[in-house]
């Protein structure tokens, strides 16, 4: 049975959705590890851009991105092949545990901006920045950000476009932070926050303003993360998520359903149409 992405991946089972397709874990036949396919739908002509734009993000690797290892098109569909982190979701932790310190948030923001400023650098944007896409690696790793659609205006058509598409990324960011001080389901402002946290929260979510570059979105949450608190966030989380995956890892096929073998690194793509 030929592999149905690229000659290469062979899918396994459905592992996540998203607004616009669905994510796979997939059996990499040329080694054997398991890698995460995501596909989505692509917009009439956005093929070619899709590919050009798999490639520049290919040839960006960061310690705080999944590595992505190919691309390609199925009918009218796009999807990237990615590394399968060990790991809770950020989402998964704050369902579970609650809110982080604000020194703790502002430091796994940090860990965000540092890929996006480095993406948006090359005219890509990320497109799906949530907390369900940051992954607490297993051990001392750092937190990881999940592939978005690479479907936004990344490569853009026009300078208007590639700011918002910029834009857009960064005030996800501040979706995060929201979401880390005040809870998955809590109203911006709150009188439980320092006044200066509550302003630097309201910036990164306003519409139409806000931050408009990472490396200033940066440097505005540094003071708050080099105030006194817990350690940074993927130390503190990790231990938590390390301790779940074992009491509750699955044995045999069902670690399809979430638990990964990661795939190696710097490993290059085909980036061809199947």
């Amino acid at each position: 049975m030929t592999p149905a992405f690229g000659g290469r991946f062979m899918p396994r089972q459905v592992v996540g959705t998203t607004p616009d397709g669905r994510i796979l874990a997939a059996i990499d036949v040329v080694d054997g590890s398991l890698v995460g396919i995501r596909q989505h739908r692509l917009a009439p002509g956005a093929r070619a851009a899709f590919l050009a734009r798999a490639k520049t993000a290919a040839g960006l690797p960061h310690p705080h991105l999944v590595a992505l290892h190919d691309a390609g098109l199925v009918g009218a569909w796009g999807w990237i092949a990615m590394d399968l982190p060990l790991g809770e979701s950020l989402a998964e932790v704050l369902s579970r545990d609650g809110r982080l310190p604000p020194a703790g948030a502002a430091r796994l923001c940090l860990q965000l901006l540092d890929p996006l400023h480095h993406w948006h650098a090359q005219g890509l944007a990320h497109g799906d920045v949530t907390a369900a896409n940051i992954v607490l690696e297993d051990g001392p790793g750092p937190v990881r950000l999940r592939l978005g659609p690479l479907a936004m205006p990344g490569a853009a058509t026009s300078a208007h476009s590639d700011a918002e598409a910029r834009r857009a990324d960064l005030r996800a960011v501040g979706g995060v932070l929201h979401a880390c001080l005040l809870g998955l389901a809590r109203p911006v402002v709150s009188p439980r926050l320092p006044t200066g946290v509550q302003d630097l929260l309201a910036r990164a979510l306003a519409p139409g303003e806000g931050f408009a570059e990472a490396h200033a979105m940066a440097e505005a949450l540094r003071p708050l993360a080099r105030a006194e608190g817990p350690p940074g966030p993927a130390p503190l989380l990790a231990r938590r998520a390390r301790a779940t995956a074992r009491a509750d890892r699955p044995a045999g096929p069902r670690m399809l359903a979430g638990w990964r073998a990661v795939a190696p690194a710097g490993r290059a793509g085909v980036f061809g149409a199947c």
